[in-house]
């Protein structure tokens, strides 16, 4: 299953941003046994706020594995 939407962030200090996604489900015997999503990240960083940038920027990918 493929879908196409649009999601929203919003953020404490109350800037938001609108991305859109793409998104792949393959379903096997009822249940979802791969989910991908695919966005630009050029038109999502070109939106987000400066601060939030920066508090991404100090945080190692261990915190994420």
């Amino acid at each position: 299953m493929i879908v196409e939407h649009t999601e929203t962030w919003h953020f404490e200090t109350g800037e938001s941003l609108r991305n859109q996604f793409v998104t792949v489900h393959v379903v096997k015997d009822g249940k979802i046994a791969l989910w991908r999503d695919y966005w630009d990240l050029n038109t999502m960083m070109s939106q987000a706020p400066q601060w939030w940038i920066e508090r991404l920027a100090q945080h190692d990918g261990s915190e994420w594995s």
